[in-house]
């Protein structure tokens, strides 16, 4: 396995069978051109992972409270999905890199396709992280407990 730094801040080794995501596959993806996102796929298990980024001023970096983003983050998610019979399947806490961090499960159509998903947010300094795991819901539960090692497996960068 390889190892990745993200942003200059965090460490992650990415999993056998998975690739780093060319610019051009992610602006594929997501339809943006987003300098501040990096992302992972596994075509064969159609597993994406993407972890995007945003600073934030000084004041509401430190006001910022973590629930209340990501419930405006799984809002966003549900505007975004509209038409795509999106679900959110419950909020979660738990700890990346040894930061608190707040998710919530959910799940959407494409086409005949159903989807599910996680995103994953932390705070680090002024920088909020997203990180959302995706595949087929035919595969949720494993899934989920890849994308949970996957987190686990994140440490800071040292200094």
């Amino acid at each position: 396995m390889s190892k990745e730094v993200i942003n200059q801040t965090m460490t992650l080794e990415i999993p056998e069978g998975f690739h780093v995501m060319d610019s051009r596959e992610l602006e594929q993806a997501f339809r943006s051109g987003d300098p501040n996102r990096w992302g992972i796929w596994n075509k064969e298990s159609h597993v994406m992972v993407t972890i995007l980024w945003k600073k934030y001023p000084l004041l509401l970096s430190m006001l910022a409270d973590l629930k209340a983003v990501c419930r405006k983050n799984e809002q966003m998610a549900r505007q975004g999905y509209a038409g795509h019979d999106y679900q959110c399947g419950g909020f979660f806490s738990l700890y990346v890199a040894d930061e608190p961090a707040e998710g919530y499960a959910f799940s959407y159509k494409m086409g005949d396709v159903s989807q599910s998903a996680e995103t994953v947010l932390f705070k680090k300094n002024r920088m909020i992280y997203s990180i959302i795991c995706g595949g087929r819901t035919e595969n949720q539960a494993a899934d989920h407990e890849w994308f949970a090692g996957f987190l686990n497996g994140i440490s800071e960068v040292d200094e």
